[in-house]
């Protein structure tokens, strides 16, 4: 019998790749802590990971059962403590990545006794203290906010994919007593690049990979996300692949098979935050009035990855008001990137894969759902309205182990502007249109 390792919650525990017939390739999952645990008998039931755009932190949660109650008794999970993550791949990649205790929760699930008990633990990165937590009160003079990202990065110790300068210099910024989250997140409001891009979005990958960029440099691939891709992958909705295909399309990094879809369209709820439009409003003190202008999707500068927005013609009378201090650029800049930021993740598709690649949120996907035989001769192959390129905004995968063989998948949200259907009469479009 194999010795117990005092430092992990759970070792490496694998699942086969359903695709994979000889039953070679594997992904395998372990988390072990820098310090001794002494939990024998841990049994993991399940492992979420998350990663999404603009959030300040990638999410671990990890649910175990505590056989001989040891974590409940004899272990009090130390939250200053560091936690490894390792996750391999089918196709023989690793991933390590590093995380602190954000809570725990617990629960006895044998009546009068403390064995048996189940623990829910969630985690953050190991970024998240520098980049969420610490406040700072400090300045900068005659700079431009991509400089200021560029310093928090590397305070936070990013490992920087990119980050794509913005176009203004400021006479004075300051970050009043905020975290470098939420100075982030007013940056991100502000910020404009040289191409009117749309607004800035940031990811934070599981590995401490960092971007940040205006959605359209997303949508133009101007940054390599993961190493060794050259082509934008394309994900089939129906399943898996027929036994007779090659094996190696079945692991190819460009070619990925789903097993279900779920579209989500929010559509009254983003016009009234802003998607057809807003009225910006200030006070002019150099000609001593008070401005009111309004501003709507369709005179955007927001570059598209479909045809179409699913912003309606009869809702561009921007219902939002947005009242700002300072000066018409500033007033401006604010509003785009209000608008764009809600109509960029407007068309939202969930999709769920049955064998999980090793996908990256910010990199652009083809997603093809194949037509009803009915629909082929006037349309095609596929889907015209919601087949085509999508931004990924976030990856969850899933490994469940409550079971007799352990499952792993893949869910994905695919955000863009709109549908793809060649001809409308309703939908507007952005001035830039579609890339």
């Amino acid at each position: 019998m194999a010795e117990q390792d005092p430092n992990a919650i759970f070792n490496r525990v694998i699942v086969r790749n359903p695709l994979d017939s000889e039953g070679e390739e594997h992904k395998a999952v372990s988390l072990r802590c820098d310090d001794e645990l002494k939990i024998s008998m841990s049994k993991p039931l399940q492992v979420v990971m998350r990663e999404a755009m603009s959030i300040p932190s990638p999410v671990l949660v990890v649910t175990f059962m505590d056989a001989h109650g040891d974590a409940m008794n004899a272990t009090k999970l130390n939250s200053a403590s560091r936690y490894t993550l390792v996750l391999e791949s089918y196709d023989g990649s690793k991933i390590e990545s590093k995380w602190y205790l954000s809570h725990v929760n617990h629960s006895n699930s044998v009546i009068g006794s403390s064995e048996q008990g189940t623990f829910s633990v969630h985690f953050v990165h190991e970024t998240w203290k520098k980049f969420a937590y610490e406040i700072h009160c400090r300045g900068w003079s005659n700079s431009k906010y991509s400089d200021i990202v560029r310093e928090i990065a590397d305070e936070c110790s990013f490992d920087v994919t990119d980050i794509i300068d913005t176009e203004e210099t400021l006479e004075a910024i300051q970050q009043p007593n905020w975290s470098n989250a939420k100075m982030l997140k007013w940056i991100m409001t502000r910020a404009g690049s040289s191409n009117k891009g749309g607004e800035y979005e940031y990811a934070i990958s599981m590995d401490g990979k960092f971007v940040f960029a205006p959605f359209s440099s997303y949508i133009q691939r101007e940054f390599q996300i993961r190493e060794d891709l050259n082509e934008i992958p394309i994900i089939y909705l129906g399943g898996q692949p027929s036994k007779s295909q090659e094996r190696r399309d079945n692991n190819s990094k460009t070619n990925i098979y789903a097993s279900n879809y779920y579209v989500v369209e929010d559509s009254m709820d983003n016009h009234k935050q802003g998607a057809g439009g807003v009225v910006n409003a200030w006070y002019d003190f150099n000609n001593a009035e008070y401005r009111r202008e309004p501003l709507k999707y369709s005179e955007t500068s927001n570059l598209q990855t479909s045809e179409w927005s699913l912003v309606n013609e009869d809702y561009e009378d921007s219902p939002l008001f947005m009242s700002h201090g300072r000066n018409h650029t500033e007033a401006e800049t604010i509003g785009e990137n209000r608008i764009c930021s809600v109509v960029n993740a407007m068309q939202k598709i969930r999709v769920l894969l049955p064998s999980s690649p090793v996908l990256r949120v910010g990199e652009v996907v083809n997603f093809k759902i194949p037509n009803p035989l009915k629909y082929v001769e006037d349309q095609g192959k596929y889907n015209e309205v919601h087949s085509g390129k999508y931004v990924i905004a976030s990856v969850t995968n899933n490994l469940d182990n409550d079971k007799k063989n352990p499952t792993f998948t893949t869910e994905i949200l695919l955000v863009r502007q709109g549908i793809d259907k060649k001809e409308s009469n309703y939908y507007v479009k952005s001035s830039k249109g579609k890339a």
